[in-house]
């Protein structure tokens, strides 16, 4: 198997890229939606703030590999509040 060009590589990103704006403009139009009609915050909103924490963790992780070492400490308290944040989540959802 050969390895992509810069051509193949550049437009596979690209549609990642698309596909991804697509994915988040389609859950934030649903998540709205069903606030309006429900008056609560749907799974969808929740898979969309998981995309968007998983998009910016990565980022972060990439810069810190590049040697900006400033970034680690803010990845280390991101884990740490999403942890934290999903522990109360499910503990809350089981009580009620």
């Amino acid at each position: 198997m050969r390895k992509p060009d810069e051509m193949e590589l550049h437009q596979s990103n690209q549609s990642i890229k698309l596909s991804w704006i697509f994915g988040m403009g389609m859950l934030l139009i649903i998540s709205i939606s069903h606030f309006v009609v429900n008056g609560n915050l749907s799974n969808s909103f929740l898979v969309m703030l998981s995309m968007l924490i998983v998009y910016r963790a990565n980022m972060m992780m990439m810069q810190s590999k590049m040697g900006n070492n400033k970034i680690k400490p803010i990845v280390i308290t991101m884990f740490l509040v999403f942890a934290i944040c999903l522990i109360l989540g499910l503990v809350y959802g089981y009580l009620s």
